[in-house]
């Protein structure tokens, strides 16, 4: 697994397979507005998702940022959790997000 915890990070041309929680995770606790940019992930056989997005406390914020060719055999794609700051994840170069049964707000590659 692939753990960020800062600010204006990408992600470059990364395949993470066989985790046993997500294949990357975003951890935003009390840094603020964070940017992410991924471009060219690769993930499969990742217990999880391929990719989690978190804010932890109020008034943080993630802007993911998918660019490139994005391939996630994951049953979840790319979360974020929806009973805490939820609202506080933006998506780019995804799907629209759906909630899901586990209550998360999920994206898909397009």
């Amino acid at each position: 697994m692939i753990e960020i915890y800062g600010n204006n990070v990408k992600l470059d041309n990364v395949e993470v397979t066989s985790g046993a929680k997500n294949g990357i995770y975003v951890n935003n606790n009390g840094q603020g507005a964070w940017t992410v940019t991924f471009n060219n992930i690769k993930t499969s056989g990742n217990a999880w998702a391929g990719i989690g997005l978190v804010a932890q406390t109020a008034g943080d914020s993630i802007t993911a940022n998918f660019t490139g060719t994005n391939t996630f055999a994951e049953a979840t794609n790319v979360y974020a959790d929806i009973t805490g700051y939820q609202d506080a994840v933006t998506v780019t170069g995804l799907s629209s997000a759906v909630v899901n049964a586990k209550l998360q707000k999920v994206w898909t590659a397009q």
